[in-house]
């Protein structure tokens, strides 16, 4: 077990280390953004006396200036988020096999068949159950000792062994509600963003470069350098007056663990196209027309979920997440 800790304390540092083509592809969409909104307020006089071309060019700056904040968040390592847990859980799953160990003992000396039983099954589970449930099996534990204070002490299990036990317990606790919460708070970021992308998106499409164009012929060297940027971009197959602005996005995350798992490979299968998970195991398929598509998922040492069916409509923004269960769990 600590040897598969490590192997999972060392993927989470490289994967700091590594820019993800999600959040490669969002810092790219972020700066095209702002590069067009500074060639916009580089012709101020293109937007004398036009107030609502103005409010217009506002909308476009503050979009800009959320979307830096919220990204400068994420690209924060995700391994400061784990790295307190995993440290935590090294010693709290010593502490509990030791505990265990006691139980099983005791059990042993005093016939007590049933809780002889139960602790050996736990004692097979501890390596291969979530987080919560190891922090219920060591609350369970507590509790079956209790009654045994005495044979416990014979044994050379003290109540301040007992009293750390419960004082680790607790912590593990604490600290695994804090990093659901961090991993929460994350999540909303990157949905945030998402949003904030999108809302850009159609700020551009609907508005800038109907206003650019528009006023090209008396700001020409505007219109230039505004579109030179833009490049609109149209797929030969689709109807141009339908706009492909439809997406599916999601996480990936270990079913046991629940950390998340960077690096995974998610299909499309309509698209014939693939997207890894970033270090938050977050993945993103934009500018998607409606119709129905399949999501698959696969990470190496994880048992493949089946694939899931979506259907997009209206442009719609879908969440596909996957729980992958580890082939080896002791090594995960």
């Amino acid at each position: 077990p600590q040897y598969g800790l490590y192997i999972c304390m060392v993927s989470l540092f490289l994967q700091t280390l590594i820019l993800n083509t999600t959040m490669k592809n969002t810092i790219t969409r972020h700066q095209k953004y702002k590069t067009l909104h500074r060639i916009l307020t580089e012709n101020p006089q293109a937007f004398e006396g036009k107030p609502e071309a103005m409010a217009m060019l506002a909308s476009l700056g503050d979009c800009n200036d959320q979307l830096s904040q919220l990204i400068s968040k994420l690209i924060r390592p995700v391994s400061t988020v784990y790295q307190p847990r995993q440290n935590l859980r090294i010693n709290f799953i010593e502490s509990l096999k030791t505990m265990n160990g006691a139980c099983i003992l005791i059990a042993t000396r005093i016939n007590n068949n049933t809780l002889k039983a139960i602790m050996k099954q736990y004692r097979v589970q501890i390596s291969r159950v979530a987080d919560y449930t190891l922090y219920e099996m060591a609350v369970h534990i507590a509790e079956e000792l209790k009654p045994y204070s005495g044979q416990a002490e014979d044994i050379g299990l003290d109540t301040v062994k007992l009293t750390e036990f419960t004082r680790l317990t607790n912590d593990f606790l604490s600290i695994l509600d804090d990093t659901g919460m961090a991993l929460n708070t994350r999540r909303v970021g990157r949905s945030e963003i998402h949003s904030l992308l999108k809302a850009c998106n159609q700020l551009i499409v609907n508005q800038v470069d109907h206003f650019v164009i528009m006023n090209g012929p008396a700001f020409p060297e505007m219109k230039l350098a505004y579109m030179s940027v833009r490049k609109p971009r149209r797929s030969r197959k689709s109807d141009p007056e339908i706009e492909a602005n439809g997406d599916i996005s999601g996480t990936v995350t270990n079913s046991i663990t629940g950390v998340s798992i960077g690096n995974a490979s998610i299909t499309l299968l309509q698209h014939a196209s693939v997207n890894e998970t970033d270090i938050d195991g977050y993945y993103l398929f934009e500018e998607l027309e409606e119709g129905t598509y399949t999501v698959g998922c696969f990470a190496h040492g994880y048992q493949v979920p089946e694939a899931v069916e979506v259907t997009i409509q209206n442009n719609e923004s879908l969440v596909v997440d996957f729980n992958l269960i580890p082939v080896d769990p002791v090594l995960n």
